[in-house]
């Protein structure tokens, strides 16, 4: 008979506890302060705002987490802030200074946001003014290191004007302002992440007389003409949403918004920005690396000289213009494919591709879009830009291609964190013949060698510096396998494993605790869980018990992360009729 032990949640205990209210922080409040920059006169273009968007959040991040040290830092700082920084003037005051060399002649502006946040910074019992000060000089000095390190990262100075050539299926400025090509220097810049601008270079344009140019070019003329018959006034409205708010407030904002109903914390929202921010920014390196790459034609170039393409399948009207007005560059890869696709890969690792949305737009006032699932929001983006007359399919499928790629490896091997929990158990052959094991493997996914210690908390005694400890170095992309990780370690019972790294992220770690007298028994796999994932005071989760409690054992371990935590269990039927209450 095979038995469901071990499932492990956390409980986070603070002093005084937290409002169950949904409410705003330091880091979602200058996130919006960012957003509302932008758009001042001269607004920022969406390409630069990738980057502008990676400099205030990583700064943030980083002044967040060098006090809490959860998560690997984007870029070390060389030095650690004072003991006892306020975490919230240290996001405040990293976001601030970010902010005033991205846009100095707002200066007056942040001013007087840096003066009210930390007002209320202040009005809070929690904070004192010793460590406010500490978090504001911590906040500066890692918006310092961050500022320091992007200024050299390519984007200034900008290099000649980019014309593009005459030859057939070769971008040239397009009109109506004949403009040269728009942020060349991104195709070579400092990217944050990935380890090339050329790293996740797509295949290419299709051959202008395959069939897949063909299909791709029709469908533009046809469905992306000024004045098509075809496109439905929807699709109009979805090709000027898309187009009108950059990729920046379009994910930022709905991070935030998803972040909320999810109660996350100041520090979740900055690494989840950070890691949205940054995804954002290297899917524009690598984007526009590929257009500068490939130089392909625009529609309203391509359309009216399709005569000269050598496709007789390719209809050449000199008439044609596209919905809206094409952007100053290279037509393969879609930049808002790839970004785009970047962001929301991310998003989706953290609230799953099936989440159900709506977004808004800060420049159509009063418009939004809802979508079913981030894959079908991908989708209206890639018909977006070909009802807008300004890309062709294949530009928009692998830019989003590109995007995923360049976001799946950040996921990978950036912002990860250095501290995990995971419940284990092994036991005597029992009664009936069980023997309880747990299998742990730790996987480096790392180029770099990463190294750590593994602490055994037994079930029901606080933890202590004397507990169990095993430690470990991976070398690159190596793995360790334990069919009976406390068995190797000369231990036994319940009790969780704390992960802490000491270089780099803690290993990919996966237990799995198993009967191990029983050879048809698969066991149940236990799941890394963070710190930042405990339940906070007031708050509540939904644990799925079998259907068959008669045959199944259902334990709860319940791991506080600090003193005096309470929680209470309400079992509730199918139904939702509770059945029987009791606190611990």
């Amino acid at each position: 008979m095979k038995k469901i032990i071990g499932f492990c949640f956390g409980l986070a205990a603070f002093a005084g506890g937290l409002p169950t209210a949904l409410r705003a922080d330091e880091v979602t409040d200058w996130n919006k302060i960012m957003l509302q920059a932008a758009l001042v006169a001269p607004a920022t273009s969406p390409l630069v705002m990738g980057r502008v968007g990676a400099i205030v959040q990583v700064s943030v991040f980083e002044a967040v987490n060098g006090i809490e040290r959860r998560y690997n830092p984007v870029h070390a700082v060389p030095f650690g802030p004072v003991p006892g920084a306020s975490r919230r003037a240290a996001a405040v005051q990293a976001a601030y200074a970010a902010l005033v060399r991205l846009y100095p002649s707002q200066k007056s502006t942040f001013d007087t946001k840096l003066t009210a946040s930390l007002a209320a910074i202040a009005s809070d019992a929690a904070e004192n003014s010793e460590s406010i000060a500490r978090g504001i000089d911590w906040g500066q000095a890692a918006s310092d290191a961050i500022w320091t390190w992007r200024s050299t990262d390519g984007f200034t100075p900008a290099p000649p004007p980019f014309l593009g050539g005459s030859a057939v299926g070769q971008w040239r400025p397009t009109p109506p302002g004949l403009l040269p090509g728009a942020g060349p220097q991104f195709a070579y810049m400092t990217p944050w992440v990935i380890g090339s601008p050329s790293q996740f270079r797509p295949a290419g344009q299709p051959a202008l007389g395959s069939a897949r140019y063909t299909t791709d070019f029709k469908e533009t003329q046809s469905m992306g003409s000024l004045s098509s018959s075809i496109r439905t006034a929807d699709q109009t409205l979805a090709a000027q949403f898309w187009n009108a708010s950059s990729p920046a407030y379009f994910w930022d904002t709905l991070a935030l918004a998803l972040g909320a109903q999810r109660h996350y914390t100041l520090s979740e929202n900055a690494h989840l920005l950070a890691l949205v921010n940054v995804a954002i920014a290297d899917a524009a390196i690598a984007c526009w690396e590929a257009k500068y790459h490939y130089i392909f034609w625009r529609p309203v170039t391509a359309i009216p000289l399709a005569d000269t393409d050598g496709n007789p399948d390719t209809p050449a009207d000199p008439t044609w213009a596209p919905l809206l007005t094409t952007p100053a560059f290279p037509e393969y890869p879609s930049g808002h494919s790839t970004v785009s696709g970047a962001a929301v890969t991310v998003l989706a690792s953290y609230f799953g591709n099936g989440t159900s949305f709506s977004v808004d737009s800060d420049v159509l006032l009063g418009v939004t879009r809802s979508f079913s699932s981030f894959s079908a929001a991908l989708s209206e983006i890639q018909d977006a830009r070909i009802f807008a007359g300004i890309h062709f399919r294949s530009a928009c499928a692998d830019g989003q291609a590109t995007g995923t790629a360049v976001a799946n490896y950040i996921l990978a091997n950036a912002l990860q964190p250095v501290h995990g929990i995971v419940p284990v158990a092994a036991s005597a052959p029992g009664a009936l013949g069980s023997s309880y094991k747990t299998a742990v493997g730790l996987h480096n996914p790392s180029p770099s060698s990463i190294s750590g210690m593994v602490i055994f908390r037994r079930q029901g005694v606080p933890g202590s510096s004397a507990d169990p400890t095993f430690t470990y170095t991976l070398l690159p992309y190596e793995t360790f396998d334990y069919a009976d990780f406390l068995a190797a370690i000369g231990q036994s019972g319940l009790g969780s494993l704390d992960l802490v790294a000491t270089t780099g992220s803690i290993p990919v770690t996966e237990a799995r605790i198993y009967n191990s007298s029983d050879p048809a028994a698969t066991g149940a796999r236990e799941d890394v869980m963070f710190p930042e994932e405990a339940l906070l005071p007031g708050l509540g989760g939904t644990l799925i018990a079998p259907t068959d409690l008669s045959r199944y054992r259902y334990n709860i371990g319940v791991r506080t992360l600090s003193g005096g935590a309470g929680l209470t269990v309400t079992i509730r039927d199918k139904k939702g009729t509770s059945r029987r209450s009791f606190s611990v």
